[in-house]
């Protein structure tokens, strides 16, 4: 695979259930092994070893699967926010619990997250859970931003609040988004540009979404244009 995402613009990644769009996503932050080709990030050499590192370069991933690798079931929504950035509000070795919940509230009232946010964060709604995994994304003061199926089990009023986040960070703050969507809806509704997986390839050739139709992407996907 060749390709290429830009700052400022959200790339959506479309392919069909085993083309390798998640793959591609899980090895760009260091959870799948590259075996071979070059990489290159805000135009530095970037091969990450695993997930810390690629946070560290400014990469960071939200998992398709909230409920098996994404949410910690029982501690609160802050706690959940804050986990990979602990360090942070660490000082000789002691938490400092009230700037983490001053941090998290921010990020969670950027996002609107509703419910009892002092519970277990699994008493949320799926939504909200999801929006806790987006403030945590967003805690750890992204560049490149890697969402997989990031409106996955949610209602459309969430779906469309996520989407108006993304296009938000892209062209708002400059960050560089990239979506993996099995939903073509989705992909048109929220990318700029959209590249398509098939067969663990992809040639890069990249279409504006402005000018797919939802007829278009599906014969890209599938090889029949």
């Amino acid at each position: 695979m060749s390709l290429d995402a830009h700052p400022g613009r959200v790339l959506g990644v479309y392919g069909l259930v085993g083309s390798g769009r998640t793959e591609f996503l899980r090895a760009l932050v260091g959870l799948d092994r590259i075996d071979a080709g070059r990489l290159e990030l805000f135009g530095e050499p970037y091969r990450p070893r695993n997930p810390s590192h690629a946070r560290r370069a400014g990469v960071v991933y939200l998992t398709e699967e909230r409920k098996i690798d994404g949410i910690v079931p029982g501690l609160d929504s802050a706690t959940n926010i804050v986990l990979p950035v602990l360090h942070g509000f660490s000082r000789y070795g002691v938490l400092d619990r009230r700037a983490m919940a001053r941090s998290a509230t921010r990020f969670m009232d950027q996002l609107h997250v509703r419910g009892d946010r002092d519970a277990p964060v699994v008493s949320l709604s799926g939504g909200n859970q999801q929006k806790v995994l987006l403030a945590r994304a967003l805690a750890q003061e992204p560049r490149l931003l890697l969402l997989d199926e990031p409106t996955k089990g949610v209602d459309i009023g969430v779906k469309t609040e996520i989407h108006r986040l993304l296009r938000r960070l892209a062209s708002g703050q400059g960050m560089t988004v990239v979506v993996v969507s099995s939903e073509e809806e989705e992909i048109l509704d929220v990318s700029d540009d959209v590249v398509t997986f098939s067969h663990g390839r992809c040639d890069g050739v990249t279409q504006l979404a402005s000018e797919l139709s939802l007829v278009k992407l599906r014969q890209v996907a599938w090889g029949a244009a």
